[in-house]
């Protein structure tokens, strides 16, 4: 059975935002090993899937617990229900359930004005402030409702918001970016503002992307990290200290990684061994090196195990495999969840939060999604931001008000949250000056509201381990027969085994 939630209206006064710091709030992307998609289109009864197969190590050792992921996308019909089974050739590995765990944060973007999201039909529809043409549809007026992104009615899988540009990422491995370039952070080799999308030069074969400020970065298959755009504090990790208008190779490090998040200047990246290495600003201690400095590099204190990671403006947060959730960095407004306002340099576990799947940053506030199905969020609260009725802020999580369960997907702006239901219903919440709420007013509210005009792409994933594998080299497949409500679809790999 699909899972939905309560919406409450609670719809306040509209906020100023002009008396407030604005810098910015991030939305991350987070992505493993993208090995292979196989589309089946849908009958005339049911909605199609997408099933993604990701594999971590690819190549492997022999004895080495390989992981094997399949995700899959419900175009349409909300989320996916049933087992996929995974294969090796003709040889059957396991069955293994669909799951809400997390997989979902691609699938929407916030920044300090403005939020994008993937739609039901892999299109992109984008809303709130739009002085730079962010919201992609060749205008620069700002709009209360999704607007759709001009040439992105379909193929789109991630997107991603800077302060006031946006990415997405398409099927074919291409990245697509629209609004500010005056930093190359469209990576499109000029610093020309475009006001609908444009393809980001010189990359290919990419799984995962994530924007700061005024900096974009990019995983690609080979589990390598590329960035461009804004470098005063190395951001871009290549050692640079000016801009750089297409993407570039971050520079030493582990040489791969399965995940990747930006904050305001910095940039954090989880490696294959489950640790977190994070570059560029530090002066609050964002990069958790257990120091603080003008700029820095190395892997977060006694951090392990990690699944997830997010950029805040200046701090960060990681989610662990057990749920629990690890903060650092600015402090000011509470939105490391330690109980205080201090500032860290190294992480701290988040104090009273229930078991998560999933963890996103915004400017002064942080949010997760439960293992329940609800949200819970803590820090700065003037805008009714953290969704629990008022605005109060918070120094450890509370829930967000009216969410009864089935949240698969959240993220966080300067002002603003939203999150995603199993049906690929939105609602948000928060500051909506300009309309970023979507729901067709300006009016801010702090409990969810109906975003209008929009029914999101629903992920479910599988997850299968198996360390015994032999030597050579093995077409793997996952396979989802489908459900009453949508077709079935499946995916291939090639993993290598020395």
């Amino acid at each position: 059975m699909l899972l939905s939630w309560r919406v409450s209206s609670g719809l306040l006064a509209m906020i100023d935002v002009h008396g407030r710091r604005v810098r910015r709030g991030l939305t991350i992307a987070v992505a493993v090993f993208l090995c292979a998609v196989s589309p089946l289109q849908a009958d005339a009864q049911t909605s199609a899937t997408e099933t993604q197969l990701l594999s971590s190590p690819n190549p492997s050792t022999v004895g080495q617990k390989v992981t094997f992921t399949a995700n899959v996308d419900g175009l349409g019909g909300g989320a996916p229900n049933g087992k996929v089974t995974f294969r090796d050739g003709g040889a059957e590995l396991g069955k293994v359930r669909l799951q809400f765990i997390g997989t979902g944060q691609a699938m929407l973007a916030q920044e300090i004005l403005h939020a994008c999201a993937v739609t039901d039909t892999g299109g992109v529809r984008c809303w709130g402030n739009n002085p730079n043409g962010q919201l992609g549809n060749g205008t620069t007026k700002k709009s209360n409702v999704p607007v759709n992104v001009t040439g992105l009615s379909s193929g789109a899988v991630a997107v991603t918001a800077g302060a006031n540009h946006s990415c997405a990422l398409m099927r074919t491995g291409q990245v697509k970016c629209w609004g500010s370039n005056g930093d190359g952070q469209l990576g499109d080799g000029t610093r020309t503002d475009r006001h609908v999308p444009v393809d980001v030069t010189g990359l290919s074969d990419v799984i995962a992307i994530a924007a700061g400020y005024d900096h974009t970065c990019a995983l690609t298959r080979a589990q390598r990290v590329f960035c461009w755009g804004a470098d005063g504090f190395d951001a871009l990790g290549d050692g640079g200290a000016s801009g750089v208008y297409s993407a570039v190779p971050v520079s030493s490090g582990p040489g791969t990684y399965v995940a990747l998040t930006a904050g305001a200047y910095h940039t954090c990246a989880i490696a294959g061994d489950a640790r977190v290495e994070c570059w560029g600003s530090n002066y609050f201690g964002q990069l958790g090196l257990g120091t603080t400095g003008y700029t820095g590099r190395g892997f977060a204190e006694d951090l392990t195990n990690v699944v997830a990671v997010a950029g805040g403006e200046f701090h960060t947060c990681a989610l662990k495999a057990d749920g629990t959730v690890a903060c650092w960095g600015n402090n000011q407004d509470g939105q490391l969840g330690d109980g205080s306002k201090t500032n860290r340099s190294a992480p701290q576990l988040v104090q009273g939060l229930a078991p998560a799947t999933a963890v996103v940053a915004g400017e002064f506030h942080t949010c997760t999604a439960s293992r329940a199905g609800g949200a819970e969020c803590w820090g700065e609260n003037g805008a009714g931001q953290l969704g629990d009725g008022t605005r109060i802020q918070r120094l450890s999580p509370v829930s967000v008000a009216g969410l009864s369960g089935g949240v698969v997907a959240m993220s966080t702006g300067g002002f603003s949250s939203c999150a995603l239901n199993s049906t690929g219903g939105l609602v948000c919440w928060g500051g909506n000056a300009v309309g970023e709420l979507g729901d067709g007013s300006n009016t801010r509210s702090s409990t969810p509201v109906q975003t209008k005009h929009f029914t999101g792409l629903v992920r479910t994933r599988a997850k299968f381990a198996i360390s015994t594998l032999g030597s050579g080299t093995h077409t793997l497949t996952a396979k989802f027969p489908g459900d009453a409500l949508h077709s079935g679809s499946s995916a291939t790999l090639s993993q290598t085994v020395n």
